[in-house]
């Protein structure tokens, strides 16, 4: 089976994680995207399986998106609606909108159990190209960021105009949004492709920047740093 695609039009840093850990495991491409106006030039070009698209974001821009990849794209593509704001009335009264989503997800008390089941009964997940992520699993991964906290959290370590690059999250989104739009003035299978290896870019350098970050705001974080500095006058 070929790697379905999936984009997401959220700003809510947790869900994105949760989408990444539990989807990826079914081997779907997680993409956070921006919603800019022209964010429909950019979905036929990158062509995804599954959207979510927030209702949360400023300015209503979740619901024109909505209706606006509805009409763009019918039922080619499947679009989950996810609010963490909005009552269980408001979803229903704009699930009878004409122009409506495929699935409405109240993200304040969805479990991943519940994520999986809804989509799968939706979308068909399929079977797992690996396993679902452990608690053991997660403990290896702290132990694994503690033994190389040296080479995470050292300043030194970290080149001062990636470090600049990945602190600058605007740039990087006007930097996207212009290559996606130049690849979109042609048709051809390069344009596509330049597009999607982009767009790739631009979320592994997001992820980067968030575990570095995840990585410094820990305790080890403060205790290495002291513990360096006593090195240090020693």
């Amino acid at each position: 089976m070929a790697t379905r695609r999936v984009l997401v039009f959220d700003d809510d840093s947790e869900f994105l994680s949760i989408l990444r850990g539990t989807l990826g495991v079914y081997d779907f491409e997680i993409q956070s995207m921006d919603p800019v106006p022209d964010s429909i030039r950019t979905l036929k070009i990158l062509n995804p399986d599954v959207i979510f698209i927030s209702a949360d974001l400023p300015d209503k821009i979740g619901y024109t998106l909505c209706s606006k990849t509805r009409t763009a794209m019918g039922k080619k593509v499947f679009i989950a609606f996810t609010t963490a704001v909005l009552s269980s009335h408001d979803l229903s009264m704009h699930e009878k909108q004409r122009l409506h989503a495929d699935l409405y997800l109240d993200k304040r008390n969805l479990s991943k159990s519940d994520l999986l089941n809804k989509l799968d009964k939706s979308i068909k997940l399929g079977p797992r190209i690996k396993p679902l992520p452990t608690e053991s699993d997660k403990d290896l991964e702290k132990d694994a960021v503690s033994k190389n906290g040296s080479d995470l959290l050292s300043e030194d370590s970290i080149d001062s105009s990636e470090a600049a690059d990945l602190s600058d999250s605007s740039m990087q989104d006007t930097m996207l949004n212009q290559s996606v739009l130049e690849a979109s003035s042609g048709n051809n299978d390069l344009d596509r492709r330049l597009a999607e290896n982009r767009t790739e870019i631009f979320n592994l350098r997001q992820q980067l920047g968030d575990a570095r970050r995840d990585a410094r705001s820990s305790p080890f974080s403060t205790d290495f740093l002291k513990l360096r500095e006593i090195v240090k006058q020693k």
